[in-house]
């Protein structure tokens, strides 16, 4: 008769359904039922244990797969360029801090004419300029302040300019209204964007 009740057990063990609450476990009585383990005090399915972490990594991996430093940005072309967005200068870091590898692309070396033509939404700078003169802006001077600072890229800028810099026609002033400024000396690093949807083209 003492028998009866450990052979029971033994049968309820066997048939043992975890159902759908939770089973708490120790490291006093780590058992759990069969497929599940026993981590941070509750009997868990070690696949479901995995596929935590991997979901918190793919947040990681949409920084690491980007060419921008805060993640996110766009590709142009297909050999590892990238549209990065985001504000520069003055208080906040130069243009270049954008991109992972602190370098912005000098030309269009890495994707097209049509490339850059295509980009709907923002601007994005590679290099820098000026216009000549007051009376026709669309004459350009590169690496050269002329008449009005301006950046040269890809997007929605100001106007399509004759000849462009580095292969790059679209530009964008250096005004209150794009919310763009230059200061002396003027060259790409002392441009200050406070427009966060613009931004520059990143190089690998």
């Amino acid at each position: 008769m003492r028998k009866t009740p450990f052979l029971l057990s033994i049968i309820f063990s066997a048939c043992f359904d975890p159902g759908s609450a939770p089973l708490n476990c120790s490291a006093d009585a780590p058992a759990c039922p069969d497929s599940l383990v026993c981590i941070d005090g509750r009997c868990v399915s070690p696949i479901d244990d995995f596929a935590a972490p991997m979901v918190d990594m793919a947040g990681d991996l949409a920084v690491i797969g980007s060419g921008c430093t805060k993640g996110g940005g766009q590709r142009i072309g297909s050999s590892g360029a990238w549209l990065c967005p985001g504000v520069y200068g003055g208080a906040n870091p130069k243009a270049s801090a954008l991109c992972t590898t602190g370098k912005i692309c000098s030309d269009l070396t890495l994707f097209s004419a049509q490339d850059c033509k295509s980009v709907a939404l923002g601007f994005f700078a590679a290099t820098w300029g000026g216009s000549d003169t007051k009376i026709n802006p669309q004459n350009e001077s590169c690496q050269n302040r002329a008449y009005n600072p301006a950046l040269f890229g890809c997007g929605v800028g100001d106007f399509e300019t004759k000849i462009g810099c580095s292969g790059f026609r679209m530009t964008m002033q250096a005004n209150a209204a794009n919310k763009l400024t230059a200061v002396a000396p003027v060259m790409f690093e002392t441009f200050s964007n406070s427009e966060p949807s613009n931004g520059v083209i990143c190089c690998p």
